[in-house]
């Protein structure tokens, strides 16, 4: 039972219940109750204080939060990188000059909150019971919480308030449920975007309805600000396809949390590189959110992945097509999180025989598709790989390309490569088969591409995502210790040389054009000009800039705006840099029999064909720009002088009728 132990015109100090911090994951609330305060909190009394005496075996392990009578939850202390096992006498006050996250144990004084504590004096009353929630990451940690207090007094901080914003604004009323995972609930929901100064008592001039909303994502549901799927519902509680801030109607929709870039670049320019490479992914709209009328930040509005003509864009599979050619498609499935659709492959990866690897259907959906459905969809994947490990898959008729998309395969390996993404070749690895049409079977294409918040990044993860110089293959994330592994289907296509040759073809236009360093900047650049006014709320709302959140970072964390800007520039830097020069080791040169069948004598500056060949060949040489310079066609000649080029690495492509050989020369 909680007692007053001061009652004063400046202060008021309750107790809450004490006791063991057990081991396991699951949080543990401690009481306390409030009676006999009058006024609502706000600015004039309001909760000032939380004091907590706590002995824990590693408080970097540890997750405390408050939570009102009215549920409303503000998180006081997550550390990872803090190894103490005590706090004493440890305050979270607004008004405290360090922010708890820079503070080392024993954390005697005040410190300001990883959350703003003014976000529970919203008007609720104070009386009623609160709540410290204290959670356990790790399942082996255990502590005592042997004391912790709550104090209301004068000149207290209210909830951070949006008035006007320049983006886009969602403002959510959840009629007084609250917000979870399993379960859509149904809310009042509008979009407003007036081209200018958008406030939350606006009509809905883009949306004004009804929506159901859920938490979305496994390692984001676990965030404090979180990640929500939308669906978007008439009054009877239909779907109903709206067009928003200009994206194509639909009714299925994802408010994307920020939280995990701090630079707010790393998910649109992912997206945005792979529509220029010809694909479709999700478009995104950078919003401002409110949710009964607690300030939720900077969200990106986005396309829920899904089968759709303005989405992936393959045919529309009923229950009742079981049979022939409507079997085949479309289908979109998933190496992902396992559901009770999930399949285990025939085939492991090459390079990795030990490993077992499972796939997920995703359309149609778990509840829709039949048994015959999943059947075909098992079988032509079989199939597929078949054809990937045989010893003829480099045929072009009957080979592995007869199954595969393989441009869509070499743009998905360009993004998530670029991008160094540590769950691009994992997790959330999308990949379609339309229809196939009469006398032609429809490949598998790799894509949508998706989740690049733990990328374009140094994260402590595995070696090769913690290199700092650029370096490192992502797509051999099966050489790490992981959760669930990948296919590895790009590991045998690399040992296909057309292959690799199209993937260095790729990539130097692309360098050439728009992503080229300059334009990849400038398009980091272009959001932070977006977001100049609305990132101080956000960080304000989230107490973030220099501090470890979710992915644990190799890099020290800068402390502004800016500085999170510069480094993803820097970052960028490095990796274009790297890859420009070692993307082409992946490549396997064709030899005729043991001898390479192009040569280059560096002191002559000359490029030579062998004699062992028939010409004619076609010859190809790509700049350092990514631009091809020289493109012909010889019948006789054998010699080439480059002595006329400038000083540079360039990449030399030549292809005959029964070879084709990539090398790289250095001028």
């Amino acid at each position: 039972m909680s007692v007053v132990i001061c009652q004063s015109v400046t202060a008021q100090i309750f107790y809450g219940t004490t006791g063991a911090i057990n081991k396991g994951t699951s949080p543990q609330s401690f009481s306390l109750s409030v009676t006999g305060i009058g006024d609502k909190l706000g600015s004039m009394l309001g909760l000032v204080r939380v004091c907590v005496d706590i002995e824990h075996s590693s408080l970097s392990d540890c997750q405390i939060s408050l939570v009102a009578p009215d549920g409303t939850n503000v998180k006081l202390f997550q550390n990872y990188s803090m190894f103490g096992q005590k706090m004493t006498s440890t305050c979270f006050d607004e008004f405290a000059s360090k922010l708890v996250a820079k503070a080392e144990a024993p954390m005697t004084g005040s410190f300001r909150p990883m959350e703003n504590l003014g976000e529970v004096n919203n008007g609720q009353s104070a009386n009623g019971t609160w709540q410290l929630v204290i959670n356990n990451i790790n399942d082996v940690q255990s502590g005592t919480l042997n004391q912790w207090t709550i104090e209301f007094g004068t000149g207290a901080v209210i909830p951070i308030e949006l008035h006007s914003t320049d983006l886009p604004l969602v403002v959510m009323n959840t009629r007084g449920q609250q917000i979870e995972n399993e379960e859509k609930i149904e809310v009042d929901f509008k979009v407003i975007d007036n081209e200018g100064a958008n406030q939350p008592h606006h009509p809905g001039n883009i949306y004004d309805g009804i929506a159901g909303i859920e938490v979305r994502g496994r390692f984001s549901s676990g965030l404090p600000q979180n990640s929500y799927g939308i669906e978007l519902r008439t009054a009877a509680g239909a779907e109903v396809n709206i067009p928003l801030l200009g994206m194509p109607p639909e009714s299925d929709w994802i408010l994307m949390n920020t939280y995990n870039d701090k630079a707010f670049a790393r998910i649109p320019l992912a997206m945005t590189l792979f529509q220029k490479l010809g694909h479709y992914a999700s478009r995104a709209k950078f919003v401002e959110v409110i949710i009964y009328d607690h300030y939720r930040g900077i969200y990106l509005l986005m396309e829920r992945i899904k089968r759709d003509k303005n989405r992936v864009d393959i045919s529309k599979l009923e229950p009742t097509e079981n049979s022939g050619i409507d079997l085949t498609g479309g289908y979109i499935f998933t190496s992902d999180y396992d559901n009770e659709h999930t399949w285990k492959l025939s085939y492991a990866p090459i390079d990795h025989p030990e490993l077992n690897i499972y796939l997920n259907p995703e359309y149609p959906r778990p509840d829709l598709i039949t048994e015959t459905q999943k059947k075909y969809l098992r079988e032509f994947v079989n199939m597929a790989e078949g054809a990937l490990y045989g010893d003829n898959f480099q045929d072009p008729a009957n080979g592995f390309r007869k199954y595969f998309d393989t441009q869509s395969f070499i743009d998905y390996f360009i993004v998530n490569e670029l991008a160094r993404n540590v769950d691009g070749f994992k997790k959330s690895f999308y990949f379609h088969k339309d229809k196939d049409s009469p006398g032609r079977i429809s490949p598998i294409k790799a894509g949508p591409v998706w989740d690049f918040d733990w990328a374009w990044k140094n994260i402590w993860s595995c070696e090769i995502f913690e290199q700092t110089d650029g370096s490192g293959w992502a797509h051999r994330i099966n050489d790490c210790v992981n959760d669930f592994y990948s296919p590895g289907w790009h590991i045998r296509m690399l040992q296909d040389p057309e292959f690799g040759n199209e993937l260095l073809q790729r990539w130097a236009t692309a360098r050439a054009s728009f992503m080229s360093n300059e334009k990849l900047f400038a398009y980091i650049d272009s959001v932070a000009n977006v977001l100049a006014e609305s990132q101080e709320r956000h960080f304000n709302r989230w107490r973030i800039l220099g501090i470890q959140t979710g992915t644990y970072e190799v890099d020290d964390v800068p402390e502004t705006f800016d500085g999170q800007v510069n480094q993803l520039k820097e970052w960028i830097a490095k990796r274009t840099a790297w890859l420009d020069k070692n993307l082409s080791t992946l490549v396997r040169p064709v030899h005729v029999g043991d001898q390479s069948v192009i040569y280059f004598d560096a002191q002559r500056k000359e490029l030579m064909i062998g004699d062992e060949i028939d010409v004619p060949v076609e010859i190809s040489i790509i700049s350092p720009t990514g631009q091809t310079i020289i493109q012909r066609t010889t019948n006789t000649t054998r010699q080439f002088p480059l002595s006329h080029l400038r000083p540079g690495l360039y990449i030399v492509f030549v292809r005959g009728k029964h070879f084709q050989q990539a090398i790289r020369i250095l001028l």
